[in-house]
């Protein structure tokens, strides 16, 4: 779970490290820096409830090893798979309720415990988008297996939930004021959130009416294969005593985590990815057509002239009717917002990209 401050959006064209190193790739200040920035009275409350919380993270993660380390000042709470470090918010824990705390802290307590990647290629990780889907899938499914096994936690969801939902509309805003549009593929992750949560509080699972139509329908082939991804995880008992997996071998409890984790990675990539990138690869195509603006309006400020129609090569301004060429004008003179941009209008860029030189496309995706 992250904060707005703290996420980063794997837009199509950044590139993804590996499964152990995408959630976190950052230079982290160790807590005499963090702490720092907070007067005496707080620095005693965060390191009280950072020693509270830190023993149920040991509880629910099974493991005594596992460090609980203060994250930067409004960056939000995150496993490190690779390091085996749980970070948390210090703000959060002056400003939060404790039962919110206490379910964000068994969630990622949840991750040590049952999430696994290392058996996923690393061709399929970097995948533009894939680790987004991943994490989307992913969480619901550590939430399941911490619910089922210590009530308390799920008394807690219901709450930090709610709380989240707000903070999403944060995440949204950020990405496209980041990127000038919301990615589909975005949207799309944090649907599935939203129906699994319906599904934990026995509500309707009703697909939000505000989406694309594009969206909607991926969400829809694909939320029962999502559904069955985030319900495929093991008992307690399996965690902790092994038991026998398909072929019949007896393995000891990290080889069952091990063996429910793949099964839900292969559900979702032999029946999810193969819809969900379809998102992915329109939204790197918006993604080219802000960047080619972005080109423009660079043009634009470059000029001596000032004249405003310069910028626009000919051979696109000699394809746009004078409304489509205002329209884009006006796109052009401030922050681009691809979702402003009609339909009609985006088809043309689109076509003007597609004949582009390949060096020059290359470019845009780079």
């Amino acid at each position: 779970m992250k904060s707005p401050e703290q996420i980063q959006v794997d837009v199509p064209g950044e590139p993804v490290d590996s499964p152990e190193t995408a959630f976190q790739a950052l230079q982290q200040p160790n807590e005499d820096e963090i702490l720092a920035a907070f007067t005496p009275e707080q620095q005693t409350e965060i390191l009280n409830k950072q020693r509270i919380l830190s023993s149920l993270a040991y509880f629910i993660g099974k493991d005594f090893k596992i460090s609980v380390e203060l994250n930067e000042h409004g960056k939000g709470w995150h496993w490190d798979f690779k390091d085996n470090i749980i970070r948390i918010d210090p703000k959060d824990l002056l400003e939060k309720p404790l039962d919110y705390l206490r379910f964000v802290i068994s969630h990622e307590g949840g991750h040590r415990r049952i999430s696994r990647t290392s058996f996923i290629p690393l061709e399929v990780w970097q995948q533009k988008g894939f680790s987004f889907l991943m994490n989307a899938i992913e969480d619901p499914r550590d939430n399941n297996f911490v619910a089922a096994n210590y009530p308390r936690f799920a008394e807690q969801m219901k709450l930090a939930y709610e709380m989240n939902f707000e903070e999403e509309k944060m995440m949204k805003q950020k990405a496209k004021d980041r990127l000038g549009y919301q990615p589909r593929f975005m949207q799309a992750g944090f649907e599935y959130i939203k129906l699994w949560f319906n599904e934990k509080m026995k509500k309707p699972a009703e697909i939000s009416t505000d989406l694309q139509e594009e969206i909607k329908e991926i969400v829809k082939k694909t939320i029962t294969s999502a559904s069955d991804a985030w319900k495929t995880y093991p008992t307690k008992n399996e965690a902790d005593n092994g038991g026998v997996i398909p072929g019949g071998e007896k393995v000891d409890g990290e080889g069952m985590i091990s063996e429910y984790a793949k099964q839900s990675y292969e559900i979702i990539f032999e029946e999810i990815w193969p819809e969900y990138k379809k998102l992915v690869e329109q939204d790197l195509e918006d993604q080219k057509m802000a960047e080619l603006l972005n080109d423009f309006e660079q043009k634009k400020q470059e000029q001596k002239d000032g004249k405003d129609d310069g910028n626009i090569p000919k051979e696109l301004k000699d394809k746009l009717t004078p409304e489509e060429q205002k329209e884009l004008e006006d796109a052009i003179g401030k922050a681009v917002d691809m979702d402003s941009l009609s339909p009609a209008l985006k088809k043309k860029i689109k076509d003007f990209i597609d004949s582009l030189p390949e060096e020059k496309k290359k470019e845009l995706v780079e």
